[in-house]
């Protein structure tokens, strides 16, 4: 199942490794080393250029790691992931 990320962009759901909150986790430097590492593998991504509420990590087609900036909430990409796993059968 496709989740919309925003904009025009929605990626495979079963390619979702994690949904982050931005304000949690913007200061941290964790953070800051995975956005500086994608950036320089040109990874990163961001959906519009509104600011970001939430990071999404994601595994790519090829094995490969993308990060993608939304601002969409991270709760609400959570609650689309929760509707895409009971489709998928992964809920109960």
């Amino acid at each position: 199942m496709l989740l919309h990320l925003g904009g025009s962009w929605a990626v495979n759901s079963r390619r979702v490794i994690g949904v982050f909150d931005w304000t949690n986790i913007a200061g941290t430097r964790e953070a800051r080393d995975i956005l500086r590492r994608a950036a320089e593998e040109k990874r990163l991504e961001r959906v519009d250029d509104a600011p970001p509420k939430a990071m999404v990590l994601l595994d790519d087609a090829r094995g490969a790691r993308r990060v993608i900036l939304t601002s969409i909430s991270a709760a609400t990409l959570r609650l689309r992931l929760a509707g895409a796993a009971v489709i998928h059968g992964f809920a109960k």
